[in-house]
């Protein structure tokens, strides 16, 4: 079927050229919508016919079927006009196409999940797996992440996600602009995608005319300038007759503005309203969220919480967040994983209250599941994880396994171990990836930080249920590739759910490690757990200038019951007098950093 600029190019080509410079001369006075400009003479002047539709497409939209017969009626251009208005193309009608388009494209994009970390697994439709998630207005906190969690009770849910933008406002007015909070992995990512679907499969927000869902790591990469419509366009290469956006209710869902690399400076950018002027990425950003490009334009916003003050406050109308899983929903996920050992994986998470938190988030249900499947597999009373850290060594050596399997002739070659030398020095680049990068506050890295880290992309490729390739997507848009790991827990192992048994192991990894920063916060290590980790320090090489004495002054304040100190950091505070003043540059820390936050 044609487009409405096919259509008009047709009835363009039917004039002659004494016409046509006719056509433009009443155009450059026809009235426009509110907030545009008219077409310029100097647009015009040298305009060819594609030229002249693409004009009238950006300036009126729905509309440039009835001004291109107006133009026509007065030019007494009858019959030319006659063949135009034979095709179906009102505003409403135009609107419905444009609908029909999107909502294929997004049911097609969406209908099936991969539920393997690799997005060449296999597919399951995502209306069948998928688990209503929780969603309230947002609470603040400066909490980890990790421990937020902790914190979370499991009342009745306050929004229901497919009336996200309808009633009011918290200060009273419509809903256009909603910032949706979550952890890492709680399910903010697949939340939009579901609402996309049922808009797609026609069951909810039908009012809405077009969707566009984009993700800011695909945002990032982008350097060239962009209109408003160049945008949807580039990401969207059906829309290629898509000219504006006038009296179209369009719905933007941006997605992850914590891996934004953008910079949203909302005090300097200057004001742009006019959508069809192409500016960088982030002045387009910026006055989209402001309301100054497309008020009324509906936008979604999905970021976890640190980040999500790089918007202000009078930009959003509504603030929600995503809390996870309920009690009742973690045993419905699990019930749907799970059918015959349903009630044996239930007793078990409740029972260990560290993977019971943390079944709060999806991301971790689905590894946890991974993980028990593959132990119930194996035997009929399995040994199953009773800890955070036995759970994500399962993990661990479960994707060892797997990468076995998956390159098993290559392994029949070098010995097929789980733990054979490229394992083991695998893991261990693995391990310096994830600290390093956390160092620089880095959650998604590149090509170049797996070489500095002794990995190649094929190694990446590997291990994709550990680092997983987020720009593996089925629009094929670019050719470089950036990593994450699958859960922020995974690259950050604060509170990682140390017991007294697993004090043993790190007490013998102290004994030969000259620590200077040791952080135990949010662990259940109990009084024998600290008896086995001193063990390990009294045992590990030491560079001390504290004295005797000034050890057992330290020690007798520290074990007051009136003593409150949960951090001591008393680096490079040389206790004994020395002979000259030390080196802060070349000379290590001489008595270590300890965090105590609840270890119990």
């Amino acid at each position: 079927m044609s487009t409405p600029s096919e259509v008009l190019l047709h009835a363009l080509e039917n004039l002659k050229s004494e016409d046509f410079e006719k056509f433009k001369w009443y155009l450059k006075d026809s009235p426009v919508p509110d907030g545009l400009s008219r077409i310029s003479v100097s647009d015009l002047e040298f305009a060819n016919r594609s030229k002249t539709v693409d004009l009238i497409m950006k300036t009126y939209g729905l509309d440039c079927i009835q001004v291109t017969l107006h133009i026509l009626g007065k030019m007494d251009k009858n019959q030319t006009a006659k063949e135009l208005s034979e095709f179906p193309f009102k505003p409403k009608e135009i609107a419905a196409q444009y609908q029909s388009k999107c909502q294929a494209i997004l049911k097609e994009k969406f209908e099936k999940i991969c539920e393997k970390i690799s997005s060449t697994g296999p597919t399951k439709l995502l209306s069948e797996v998928y688990t209503e998630l929780y969603l309230s207005p947002a609470e603040s906190s400066v909490q980890h992440e990790v421990h937020q969690i902790q914190s979370w009770s499991n009342p009745e849910p306050g929004i229901v996600c497919t009336d996200l933008f309808k009633g009011q406002s918290p200060a009273g007015g419509p809903i256009r602009r909603v910032l949706t909070k979550g952890v890492a992995g709680v399910g903010k990512t697949v939340l939009t995608q579901k609402f996309s679907l049922d808009w797609a499969e026609g069951r909810t927000n039908q009012e809405l005319q077009l969707l566009f869902p984009f993700t800011f790591r695909d945002l990032n990469v982008l350097s060239d300038k962009f209109s408003l419509v160049e945008l949807v366009k580039h990401f969207f290469s059906s829309f290629k007759d898509l000219c504006s956006f006038q009296q179209l209710q369009v719905l933007f869902i941006f997605d992850g503005l914590d891996e934004c690399r953008l910079p949203l400076d909302f005090r300097r950018t200057r004001v742009l309203t006019d959508p069809t002027e192409s500016v960088s990425v982030d002045v387009l950003l910026v006055n989209l969220i402001r309301g100054s490009l497309l008020p009324s334009a509906l936008l979604w916003i999905t970021t976890r919480p640190a980040a999500a003050n790089q918007i202000p406050a009078e930009c959003v109308s509504m603030v929600t967040e995503v809390r996870g899983f309920t009690d009742l929903q973690k045993e419905l996920y699990f019930r749907k994983r799970f059918t015959d050992q349903a009630e044996t994986v239930m007793s078990h998470i409740k029972s260990v209250r560290s993977l019971d938190t943390m079944c709060n988030i999806p991301i971790f249900c689905w590894i946890l599941s991974t993980v028990l499947q593959k132990l119930l597999e194996q035997t009929e009373e399995p040994e199953l994880p009773q800890n955070l850290t036995q759970m994500y060594v399962h993990f661990l050596v479960l994707q060892l396994k797997q990468k076995n399997i998956k390159y098993k002739e290559k392994e029949k070659k070098q010995g097929n171990s789980d733990w054979s030398e490229e394992n083991k020095k695998m893991v261990l680049s693995l391990g310096k990836l994830a600290y390093e990068q956390l160092q620089k506050g880095h959650l998604n890295f590149c090509t170049s930080d797996l070489e500095e880290c002794g990995m190649k992309v094929e190694d990446a490729a590997c291990y994709s249920g550990m680092l997983t390739d987020i720009f593996r997507d089925e629009m094929g848009l670019y050719d470089h590739h950036f990593y994450c790991f699958i859960h922020l827990s995974v690259q950050d192992l604060s509170g990682c759910g140390l017991s007294p048994h697993s004090c043993g192991p790190l007490a013998s990894v102290l004994s030969s490690s000259s620590l200077t920063h040791l952080d135990l916060s949010h662990n259940d290590l109990q009084d024998s757990g600290v008896e086995l980790l001193c063990e390990g320090l009294k045992s590990a090489p030491a560079d001390s200038t504290l004295s005797e004495r000034g050890g057992a002054a330290l020690a007798s304040a520290l074990s007051s019951a009136h003593s409150r100190v949960t951090e001591l950091d008393l680096s490079y505070n040389h206790p004994r007098p020395l002979s000259r003043a030390p080196d802060r540059s070349t000379a290590p820390p001489t008595v270590c950093q300890v965090r105590l936050h609840y270890s119990l």
